[in-house]
């Protein structure tokens, strides 16, 4: 009995930690233009003055397009972000959990 007691408690408070750091929107939209600056980078010709000033331009952006394109399904302690755009390479769909995301699809 004591051992089921235990385990609700480490559950419960689990289940507090996901609710609390379960990601918004704006989260989302930090995520998605730090993705953006890093492919970017990755795909710079090595001039960094332009590619900052590139990455500066590109995050309003981007942070727009997320917001728009992007549904968010929460299921409070988790959620999940899907589009049905075909412009992103790596995936349309990303879980959202303890503040990070997580490609699905």
């Amino acid at each position: 009995m004591k051992t089921l007691g235990i385990i609700i408690v480490v559950v419960i408070i689990i289940g507090t930690i996901m609710f609390a750091t379960n990601p918004i929107k704006d989260d989302f939209n930090n995520f998605m233009e730090n993705k953006a600056a890093r492919n970017i980078k990755k795909y710079a010709d090595g001039s960094i003055g332009r590619v900052d000033k590139l990455i500066n331009t590109t995050n309003p952006v981007t942070g727009m397009y997320s917001e728009s394109q992007f549904e968010r399904i929460n299921y409070y302690v988790f959620s999940i972000y899907k589009s049905d755009s075909l412009v992103l390479e790596d995936g349309n769909k990303y879980l959202g959990l303890f503040k990070i995301f997580i490609i699905l699809e």
